[in-house]
């Protein structure tokens, strides 16, 4: 080790990424505040973020590696979701209130799937006004809220696969779908949109995330039981990797640019316009843009010593 160059040991921060299973009834953001008390420390962020009626892989930064979330691969992400029929709402979800209800019997499980041919592939959904995204600075679930319906653009997303898992016959039928789709998909508008096509309208009744990227829910942990924090070098472990040491890596901190040749690669920068560089102290991570054969810093993510974190744990503690 580098004279100055301080100890692994004093740095104990979680850094990293946790893979959780979310229950139905909690918000995404009622998990980031149970692993901040879990894991004692207010640096916690989601990518993806599930409503409280839906259940699956939610995937959650913690430490520094927050400011990694927008890196994260999310595509493609699968669903499996139930599709009611003959019950139209106004979140397009059956928490909505009901616009129509109407006999649906008629629907059999063969046009379900004819119908279904329509949309895979590329093809517009007009985003739901109970969504995230922002038009004239405020979310359309704000305006909503309010009574407000605004004009929105389809946007085109892609539907890479849709499989009939199930059909319940009945007035209102339910239909089990598992979907493989592009980011920015919205699996309540398919559903909207399925019942539409059928001539009866549909809801969506339940909702669970199978995977994200190459995350599936199989590795995940319940929010109350998560132990796992996965590392920064392997949620981004299809990017080009090194170590930085001595002066390339006190250069790389303060923001300042390296020639590729002054770090030690573990996965060379054959591919990739991205690199990421790991301290060899521990301390930290860089991002940086590879440019010829450079390196530009364009995020230094520094650990908290051992140290802050536990004055800032207790003051969590009080606070519970």
């Amino acid at each position: 080790m580098s004279h100055g160059e301080p100890d692994h040991q004093a740095f104990s921060e979680p850094c990293g990424f946790v893979l959780v299973n979310k229950p139905a009834g909690v918000t995404s953001h009622d998990v980031v505040q149970m692993l901040r008390h879990r894991f004692g420390t207010r640096r916690v962020g989601h990518t993806g973020t599930l409503d409280p009626m839906a259940t699956g892989l939610l995937i959650i930064g913690m430490g520094p590696a927050t400011r990694l979330l927008e890196f994260v691969p999310d595509e493609p992400k699968e669903y499996e979701t139930t599709v009611v029929l003959g019950i139209t709402t106004d979140t397009q979800d059956t928490t909505g209130q009901v616009l129509e209800d109407r006999d649906a019997s008629q629907v059999t499980e063969a046009s379900v799937v004819h119908v279904l041919a329509r949309f895979r592939g590329e093809v517009f959904q007009l985003p739901p006004m109970v969504s995230a995204l922002k038009i004239g600075g405020k979310r359309l679930y704000e305006l909503a809220r309010e009574g407000r319906t605004v004009e929105r653009t389809p946007r085109p997303i892609r539907i890479h696969q849709l499989e009939l898992l199930g059909y319940r016959a009945g007035a209102h039928p339910e239909v089990d779908l598992r979907v493989v789709c592009s980011a920015g998909t919205y699996i309540r508008t398919l559903a909207h949109d399925l019942g539409k096509a059928l001539g009866v309208g549909g809801s969506m009744a339940a909702l669970r995330r199978t995977r994200v990227g190459p995350f599936r829910l199989e590795e995940a942990e319940p929010p109350d039981h998560c132990r796992a924090v996965r590392s920064v070098e392997e949620m981004l472990r299809d990017w080009p990797l090194a170590v930085a040491h001595g002066e390339a890596q006190r250069a790389l901190a303060h923001g300042q640019r390296v020639s590729t040749s002054d770090v030690a690669w573990r996965r060379p920068p054959e591919a990739g316009t991205k690199a990421l560089i790991t301290m060899a102290d521990g301390s930290g991570w860089v991002v940086a843009d590879l440019d010829g054969k450079g390196l530009a810093p364009r995020k230094v993510l520094l650990r908290r010593p051992a140290a802050t974190r536990e004055k800032h744990a207790a003051g969590l503690e009080q606070k519970a």
